[in-house]
């Protein structure tokens, strides 16, 4: 499929990843093992919602990148699996996170290493 280029890709746009892979006679556990994730790494979205298009681009430039096959998603969605550790480990290491809290300025060492975050 994805050997048919952009055109192809582009015109999947009006199809849901499930749509898709219904036209084209894919097993349920495709998108049980896969689209289910993916889906949810690249638009936090379900396969029924996702266009295929998000998907096949995706996948595309999986495939073109030197190290593309060893591209791997989270299980499950980004804020519990990725920002919440992301989050406790900075608690950790005495850190604060601040959400909604924008950027003024990032203040550099000398050595170049972060000293200070200016907030608005």
């Amino acid at each position: 499929m994805l050997l048919e280029g952009q055109s192809f890709i582009d015109e999947q746009d009006e199809l849901s990843v499930a749509a898709f892979m219904e036209r084209f006679g894919m097993p349920r556990r495709v998108n049980d093992e896969i689209f289910i994730a993916m889906g949810k790494a690249l638009d936090f979205l379900d396969p029924d919602k996702l266009s295929m298009t998000v998907v096949l681009t995706a996948m595309n430039r999986f495939i073109n990148e030197a190290d593309g096959s060893q591209t791997a998603f989270l299980d499950g969605n980004q804020p519990d699996r990725l920002c919440a550790p992301l989050a406790d480990h900075v608690h950790q290491a005495g850190g604060d996170v601040r959400v909604g809290c924008p950027l003024r300025a990032i203040e550099l060492a000398a050595d170049g290493s972060v000293a200070a975050l200016e907030m608005e």
